[in-house]
Parts: structure tokens; sequence; C-alpha cells
């Protein structure tokens, strides 16, 4: 039998081969094993071993890269990329300088490796084994990505907000933070993606304070309809950097065309004008005299008023029963529109329809008995919109004691303003009552009521 060349370096493979497999079986009758670290010591390959089982783990701006080390590699070359990038693509000078946010050798003793980089931003990698010293060439890439947020620490955070349009009415909302003020830019055409927006199509710009939040603005109908607005948080100690730029765009479209009940009580009045309520004809009462009860809710001059009221000498109402609060609002409810229940007191104070925005002015005289413990008047607004009525308390005060006694007058006075009824689909509805806890006797006198309408 011929010996060949070819039969000779086949049974030094299957050799090597046999003392291959009796290792690993060694191995696997002791400990665990890792079949490729086993190849890559017994055959001393030449190229490192791709980096595998790589993964990112962010927390705000801080990440820490975790993978299986392999005894081949000397160290790792970790290479940050602002753009989308392949296993197979090989970047040119002119690509990185473009692209390219930092490159970082990593010995292997320090896997896993934390190193902090750009805020709230999706940043791509690559990664490779090196091992110059064992001559072995560098291995293939292994790429990935990841998503960095803000470190509220050194920044502010990016804002995330809610701006609703209705009709010309455009309110803008976000959570507030403590020691930040917000700047507000709108422009009149889109902002772009990336660089400064044109300085000549900026419509508006102010700096807003917590105390603004929510917001709200009337911006003229546009043939277009649609503004563009960016905003940004900045930390007035000055302590962290400015938030990022949240960018957005609403619409203006059309005006919105205010309510003209006959029955509201701001009917016909013009802006600016005051209007007072005409209580000095009581015949609508049915009573012929100064302190006279009525029963039943009365209407004069378009202000009705609650039931167990007394006229007295036609320049106020007066209502002097002992009542707890609890006795007041044990009848009719409301729904708000936060769920709960809302109460309003039937049979003392007044309510009143308007069709528009306006301060509401009336003056009352109180005497209590020392003993009183709780008292005070409140207000609360009813709009119909969107088909529910949206309740909401405009006005809640107690006077003081110096304010209580005859012949003093306490004057109660309130705005209502045009963002709490803008886009309402009929006139809103506003209900005054008093309510007292504790004293043994009282007298209200509710003078005659004014408004002055706004629009």
């Amino acid at each position: 039998m011929v010996i060949t060349s070819y039969n000779i370096a086949m049974k030094s493979v299957i050799k090597h081969i046999g003392l291959l497999a009796l290792a690993v079986f060694a191995l696997a009758s002791c400990n665990r094993f890792d079949p490729e670290e086993l190849i890559v010591n017994y055959f001393n390959m030449p190229r490192c071993m791709k980096p595998v089982q790589v993964k990112t783990e962010v927390e705000n701006n801080t990440v820490t890269l975790r993978l299986k080390v392999f005894n081949d590699a000397e160290k790792y070359l970790l290479e940050i990329y602002n753009s989308v990038i392949y296993e197979d693509w090989e970047p040119t000078e002119e690509e990185k300088e473009e692209y390219l946010v930092e490159t970082i050798e990593i010995p292997v003793d320090e896997i896993p490796y934390t190193f902090t980089t750009i805020e709230d931003v999706t940043l791509y990698y690559r990664v490779s084994a090196v091992n110059e010293r064992a001559g072995r060439e560098q291995s293939y890439w292994t790429v990935g990505k990841f998503k960095t947020s803000v470190n509220p620490e050194t920044t502010c955070l990016t804002l995330e907000p809610e701006v609703n349009a209705y009709f010309e009415l455009i309110k803008f909302f976000w959570q507030p933070v403590e020691n930040e003020e917000y700047v507000l830019e709108i422009y009149n055409e889109a902002i772009p993606s990336s660089g400064e927006p044109d300085a000549e199509t900026l419509y508006k710009s102010l700096t807003l304070q917590n105390e603004d939040i929510p917001y709200s603005e009337m911006f003229p109908v546009k043939e277009s309809g649609k503004y563009y607005y960016r905003v940004k948080a900045v930390d007035k100690l000055g302590v962290r950097k400015d938030s990022k730029w949240t960018k957005g765009s609403f619409e203006v479209k059309e005006t919105f065309a205010w309510p003209t009940d006959e029955t509201a009580f701001d009917y016909g009045v013009a802006a600016g004008v005051t209007k007072t309520a005409d209580i000095t004809d009581y015949t609508p009462f049915g009573v012929s005299g100064s302190g006279k009860q009525f029963s039943e809710d009365k209407t004069v001059d378009r202000i009705t008023w609650r039931s167990k009221g007394y006229w007295y000498n036609g320049p106020y109402m007066m209502y002097n029963r002992v009542k707890t609060w609890e006795d007041h609002t044990k009848d009719a409810t409301w729904a708000a529109t936060d769920g709960s229940t809302l109460k309003v007191a039937t049979d003392s104070g007044l309510y009143f329809k308007i069709n528009k925005p306006g301060t509401f002015s009336m003056d009352v005289r109180l005497a209590f008995n020392k003993t009183y413990s709780e008292h005070g008047f409140t207000a609360y607004l009813v709009v119909p919109m969107n088909g529910i009525n949206m309740v909401t308390r405009i006005y809640y005060s107690v006077p003081t004691e110096a304010e209580i006694g005859y012949p003093t007058k306490y004057n109660i006075n309130f705005e209502v303003t045009k963002d709490m009824l803008f886009g309402m689909e009929g006139p809103a509805t506003i209900y005054i009552w008093h309510a007292l806890v504790g004293a043994t006797a009282y007298q209200f006198n509710y003078y005659a009521p004014s408004w002055t309408p706004s629009l």
C-alpha cells in the first residue's frame, strides 16, 4: 500500500480532531465550557472573534455597554454615530467627519463599560474586537443603536405641550416645573427640521412663567390656516442647560360666533357698558310691601332670585333664616367634568345667563350673631360645551369681621374671562349663593347686581 502525503495529512487532521473531541469531552465532564473559546485557543485563529451578546442599558444619557468577552481580544473599539450604519459599511473620512460622534477604546477588563454621551437623541454604534499584540486581525463589526433621554440634573426636560384650537383661541399647556420659564415662538411658515427658522417669518415671541400656564391667545384667521410654533424650557437659576425645542403647528380657519340669547342679562349691552339690574318693580313677586317672602324662584330684569327670599323696600333681596351648608346643598347637583359632584344652593342667592365674557359686581350687607364659625359667598359658572355642561367655581370669598354688620357693605366682584366661555354652544349661566355654618342668627341683603361685558 502506497502512503501518500495526502494520507499523512488526513491522519494528522483526524488525530487533531480526536484530541479536540477528547478535550471537549473532558471539559464537559467537569466544567461548563464555551466551544468557541476552545476553538480560538486551540487553533489560534488569525482574526479576533466578532463581538456577540452585545446590548446597551441606558439611563438618561448614561450608557452601559455589555458583551461576551473572548480571550482572543486585547481590547474593544467602540464607534458612535448620529446616523444609521450597517455591518458591511466602512465610512470614508468625509463620512466620519460628518457622522462620527466619538471613538472609545475599551480594555477587556473594563467590560461592562459605562460612558456618558449626547442627551435626548437616537445614536448608532459599532463595536469590534482588537488584539494587536497577538498579531490578530480586527474582528468584524457588530452594530446596534440606543436612545438617550435628558438628565434632569444637568438639562431641563424637553416639553410635551398640548395645544388646542377653539376657533381663533389657542390654548397652550404643558407641565410646569419649579424654577423654570418658557420661550414660546410662533411662526407664519414651517420651521425647518434642522437649523434656525427664518427670522422674517416670526409672528410672535414671548417668555412665559409658571403662573402663565396654561396660556391662551387669540390669533387672526389665516388663508392657509396654519401657524407653526416651537417652545423650550429655560432654568431660571442658570444651573441647567435649556431643553431642546419642541415643534408643532395649529390651524385658525374661522372665527367663533358668540351666542345672542335674548333671555341673557347682557343681551344688547355694548362692551364696557355697565348694566345694573332693575329690581325696583316687585310686582312679579306677588307681594305689595317690604319684608314679604316669596316661596319660589322669581325673575326680574333677567335675574332669577332663589326661593325663600324676602323683598325689602325694593332695593335688595333679604335672606334671614338660619341654614347650614348641608341644608343649602342637599337638593340640586351637577356632575363636574372631573367626575366629582358639585352642588348649588336651591333657596338662596341668584342666577343669570350671559352671552359674552365680562365682570360681575354686587354689594351685600351682612349681620351675624358673633357665634358664627364659617360663612361666605360662592359663584359657579356653567358653560354648555361639547354636548355637556362644563362646571367651574369662579369665585369664593369669606368676609372679615370688620366687613360684617350695619351699615357695612361687602362687595362681590369677579371676572369671567374669554377663555372660560370660548366655543360655548349657547349662553352660560352664573349661580351665586351664600353659606353659613354655626351661627344662631344672620341676615344677608343682596343689592342689585351689575354686569359689564368685555366684548
